[in-house]
């Protein structure tokens, strides 16, 4: 690598490339970086969670403060990017393959529906729906949320991570830990059962975003998938959701069903990449 390509590490981030080929091409420097912004990320983390929890804060200023903490987290990126003069497509936004990305994010959605207390399953259990300024207000912040959370982890840590960490598994592996602690907040005053389902739950999560961001190199499956799993799960659809289905079952159907859509999308990435520019 020459000089000029070491000042700027992203220029020769090709999404035409695999992913394993462009991770390849960070160094410590970015990885230490990426660690900072997990720091910042984790403390904000905190606090929003303390603001929510202890001082109950309730709509409509839940919403404003939510999307004020999404911003503010993601301010040291917009920085960095700015700084750095880095590439959008490193952190897997384009429209490059626009037509697989949306299609996987649509399947994700549509699968969504059919678990945990989705819109299927409130239909079928004959729920009453929220109100429509809930539902639109309560899409507009899961969207937002899973978005910037995608954004810092799975485009931006994620890959940065290989730049100090150059084993794949180990890396997706630490990868996994940050996400799972960036969650803490939600665990605190859960039982200790609670929280090691919880950390399973968000390792393994973490483990299928971060593969289906490895194909296609894009965001937009990444937060079909985390905002309408987050949407559903959460039953916000509904006045008053009952149990639907089964956290556990729902979420073996899931992991079976994104791991096929993977194996079927990854067949076919050589020959997206292909086509590229």
């Amino acid at each position: 690598m020459n000089k000029k390509t070491s000042k700027n590490i992203n220029i020769d981030y090709c999404i035409a490339n695999s992913y394993l080929d462009n991770v390849k091409l960070y160094r410590k420097s970015d990885a230490i970086i990426a660690l900072l912004v997990m720091i910042y990320t984790i403390i904000i983390s905190f606090l929003s969670g303390f603001i929510f929890s202890v001082l109950e804060v309730k709509e409509p200023f839940s919403l404003i403060v939510g999307i004020a903490f999404l911003f503010v987290t993601n301010i040291p990126l917009y920085i960095l990017f700015m700084k750095r003069k880095q590439k959008l497509t490193s952190i897997g936004i384009h429209l490059i393959n626009w037509k697989a990305s949306i299609t996987m994010g649509l399947i994700f959605i549509l699968i969504s529906f059919f678990l945990f207390r989705g819109l299927i399953v409130g239909l079928i259990n004959k729920w009453n729906f929220n109100s429509f300024d809930m539902i639109v207000l309560s899409l507009l912040l899961v969207f937002m949320s899973a978005l910037f959370e995608d954004l810092i982890m799975i485009g931006y840590i994620q890959t940065r991570l290989y730049g100090l960490i150059k084993g794949d598994i180990l890396a997706v592996v630490a990868g996994s830990v940050i996400f799972t602690f960036i969650h803490l907040p939600i665990m605190l005053w859960l039982p200790w059962r609670n929280k090691v389902i919880l950390i399973m739950f968000y390792m393994m999560i973490h483990f299928l975003l971060n593969s289906i961001y490895r194909i296609v190199q894009s965001i937009i499956p990444v937060t079909a998938l985390h905002f309408s799993l987050n949407y559903s799960s959460l039953g916000l659809f509904w006045q008053y959701p009952g149990d639907g289905i089964n956290s556990s079952k729902s979420l073996i159907v899931l992991i079976f069903l994104v791991i096929m859509l993977i194996l079927i999308f990854k067949k076919f990435s050589p020959k997206m990449r292909s086509r590229m520019p």
